[in-house]
């Protein structure tokens, strides 16, 4: 079975990212359309085993890449707008936020 799904799930992969019908896609590979049906079911039937595997919940993400110059740009009630750019810290962008509180 192991040989016959290394033929398949290619051909299978192959016709899901196609814009192909199944029916189009087995005439123009030469296949019958029960056979990719059932290879087509086993495929899928693989692939959720799979997914089931991974355990949901979170995941650690690191951030790459990050850009030392930012821009903050806060606008108050009043339309007043202050914009801070370079290396600013939320520290330093906290506190310009009570500055006009109305």
């Amino acid at each position: 079975m192991r040989e016959l799904s290394e033929k398949y799930f290619p051909l299978i992969e192959k016709q899901l990212s196609s814009s192909l019908t199944v029916k189009e896609f087995c005439k123009a590979n030469g296949l019958n359309h029960k056979t990719l049906y059932h290879w087509k079911k086993k495929y899928l039937e693989r692939n959720k085993a799979s997914v089931q595997a991974i355990k949901p919940g979170f995941t650690a993400l690191s951030v790459v890449d990050v850009a030392k110059e930012t821009e903050f740009i806060i606008q108050y009630p009043d339309g007043t707008r202050l914009t801070l750019s370079g290396s600013s810290s939320a520290a330093m962008v906290k506190q310009f936020l009570p500055a006009f509180k109305s």
